[in-house]
């Protein structure tokens, strides 16, 4: 009788735990995978070419957008003191021949964080730059809640 008792309080914790770790890192995902296709959206209604996501970019983009939660502040510059390309190469994206790269805090979702850019001039020119080839996203909340938000934009010599 003892043994079924644990085994319930197993199955129990499992089925109360696990869905709801899946589901952090799945909104993280859908997160990333949102502003890809909203910014994708933009570009093609434009005759743009539409970006592939570069596992090298979405590492960087993720990491600073932790550095920038953990900071609570926006910058271009790493807590290492960093520029875009030192980290960017950093974290494996080789040889680029443009760079580019928005930050925001704030807006809470997808949607939200890409409309803020394309409001932005400089940011708009970012997304739609036609030379633009390959993305990666990252999200981050701080201890309070915000939202950070990074958008890393490249395009390398061998594409």
């Amino acid at each position: 009788m003892c043994r079924h008792a644990i085994i319930v309080v197993v199955c129990l914790f499992l089925f109360l735990a696990l869905p709801n770790s899946l589901a952090a890192s799945m909104s993280q995902v859908d997160f990333e995978s949102a502003v890809v296709a909203r910014v994708n959206q933009e570009r093609k209604t434009r005759g743009l070419p539409l970006l592939s996501r570069d596992p090298a970019l979405q590492k960087a983009a993720q990491w600073m957008a932790e550095d920038l939660a953990r900071r609570g502040k926006l910058d271009h510059k790493d807590s290492r003191r960093r520029d875009m390309k030192t980290r960017l190469q950093f974290f494996g994206y080789q040889d680029p021949q443009i760079m580019a790269e928005n930050v925001a805090a704030g807006p809470d979702t997808p949607e939200k964080v890409v409309e803020q850019w394309l409001r932005s001039r400089p940011h708009r020119a970012n997304m739609l730059n036609p030379d633009i080839r390959e993305v990666g996203v990252g999200h981050a909340r701080n201890s309070a809640g915000i939202s950070f938000w990074v958008l890393d934009l490249g395009k390398s010599f061998a594409d």
